[in-house]
């Protein structure tokens, strides 16, 4: 993932002699998000260290998460705490695009390598807007996860993943304004969505293509 307008907000910064001020309002932005990337797992992943690794540097963040099997249980949490993550740093004023992948990948305290971070790096172009996509190994997977329910609506899928009007998947991280609550913003203005249609172009949930039949999933 990359911070959108980085180089700007630290050209600002550098101009109005606040670089302490912008450093010290990121970090508080990363610490926070990094905070919904703890899962409640403590029997599955016995320490911090064993559940996801963070990497920040320049306007470039990178999240890696072990997965055991065919990865469903582990997307789901993945798409949740990334949507948190996403929506926090976007309420201190950090707008992130990027992308997720699956693949090998290695992180440590000296490197960060792997195809699934490669795969990750060239997806992130693609995603243009404040938006993660899916790359094509987060989508196979997810559309193979699918089936697995009789209807698309019945899988957790639906309200975390939506697909844009140029076909990419991408987090539905505005969704978790609704399950953080009054004390988040926008709470009230989304929240005056529910029960709403979508129009027949733009988002829809993922796993659907009839964007007629949807409404807001909450």
């Amino acid at each position: 993932m990359d911070m959108l307008g980085y180089k700007e907000m630290w050209c600002h910064a550098e101009r109005e002699g606040s670089q302490d001020t912008f450093l010290q309002r990121l970090y508080e932005a990363l610490k926070e998000g990094q905070e919904w990337l703890l899962p409640n797992d403590n029997d599955v992943w016995p320490t911090e260290k064993d559940r996801y690794a963070l990497k920040a540097f320049t306007d470039n963040i990178v999240i890696g998460w072990p997965v055991r099997g065919d990865g469903e249980s582990e997307l789901g949490s993945i798409f949740s705490n990334i949507a948190f993550f996403q929506l926090r740093m976007a309420t201190n004023g950090f707008f992130l695009r990027g992308a997720i992948s699956l693949g090998d990948a290695y992180v440590d305290d000296v490197v960060v390598l792997g195809s699934a971070f490669l795969e990750a790096y060239q997806g992130e172009a693609q995603a243009r807007n404040p938006r993660i996509i899916l790359t094509d190994t987060a989508n196979a997977a997810v559309r193979k996860h699918l089936t697995y329910y009789s209807h698309p609506h019945y899988a957790p899928q639906y309200s975390d993943l939506y697909q844009d009007s140029d076909e990419k998947c991408f987090v539905n991280y505005l969704e978790t304004i609704l399950a953080a609550g009054e004390e988040c913003p926008f709470f009230e203005e989304l929240s005056k969505t529910q029960g709403q249609h979508y129009p027949t172009t733009g988002t829809i949930p993922f796993g659907l293509k009839d964007s007629s039949q949807i409404h807001l999933g909450c």
